[in-house]
């Protein structure tokens, strides 16, 4: 049975849809380590695993890194049979993804050194793309920021830039071909990156990348190790959890929350093994 604290910062993640799947990530290796200490017997943190695997799986069905971690380390539970190897192992390994982190954004950094001062276009709310444009800030001049509603979490991410000192402009989802033709490249992170080199990310970013290639301009994807997904796209499964679906009296409102993006419309992608 797990304790008070490990169920109210689960709840935490299951609530929040604003932040994006490297932020939840952090906070997930938290769980995870407080629960590997609470629990009796390396049975009961079995239980727990599959548990929030689950319950990720229901509130979070397409960030596909927090349900990457959770298959990972119960890997690890099945190998290890000993609390404190278990402990050790989800140590290392979020080491090893706070270090492909810094990894991408020294990456993203090098990448633009090549190209002097540029302006950037990006959307939504990722942990990845902050650090990294924070990393690379000598080399960038402004940034906007789409609102990426209906849950608009361009907003805070605009917030955090102006904060830590960049020129920056929040702009309406349907300000995308007006700033494309104004920047110099494009940047998101995603949710996932599938074998054959699509991607999943929030919606708006397709035709943030269409537009990017019909402007001839860079259009960059940043991922670290966990975003990488063993398998095709199955739209089928995607899109059942990509649509939301509410009504308002007798008219239905449609809010697309996530979309695939073809690796054909990416330039390039920065990753830890870049």
């Amino acid at each position: 049975m797990r304790s008070r604290r490990i169920d109210r910062k689960l709840k935490a993640i299951y609530r929040d849809k604003k932040s994006g799947a490297s932020v939840l990530t952090t906070k997930l290796f938290a769980v995870l380590i407080d629960a590997i200490e609470e629990v009796d017997s390396v049975g009961d943190f079995d239980s727990f695993l599959i548990s929030i695997g689950v319950e990720l799986r229901k509130h979070h069905p397409l960030l596909f890194q927090l349900r990457n971690l959770i298959d990972i380390v119960h890997g690890f539970s099945k190998e290890v049979r000993d609390k404190e190897e278990i402990l050790s192992e989800i140590l290392s390994l979020r080491e090893r993804f706070e270090n492909s982190a810094s990894r991408v954004a020294e990456g993203f950094r090098q990448f633009l050194s090549e190209r002097g001062k540029v302006s950037i276009a990006t959307l939504s709310h990722s942990g990845t793309v902050f650090n990294s444009l924070v990393k690379a800030r000598d080399f960038i001049n402004e940034v906007y920021v789409f609102r990426s509603c209906p849950r608009c979490e361009g907003e805070k991410m605009a917030d955090l830039l102006f904060k830590s000192g960049f020129n920056v402009s929040v702009v309406n989802d349907f300000g995308l071909s007006y700033v494309v033709k104004k920047v110099d490249l494009v940047v998101t992170g995603c949710d996932a990156v599938f074998e054959d080199g699509s991607i999943l990310n929030k919606a708006g970013t397709l035709p943030l990348f269409i537009l990017a290639k019909n402007f001839k301009k860079v259009s960059v994807v940043l991922a670290d190790f966990l975003k990488f997904v063993n398998k095709r796209v199955n739209f089928d499964e995607i899109f059942k959890d990509a649509v939301e679906l509410k009504s308002k009296g007798k008219v239905k409102e449609l809010s697309l929350l996530f979309e695939i993006v073809d690796g054909a419309f990416i330039t390039h992608y920065i990753t830890n093994k870049s």
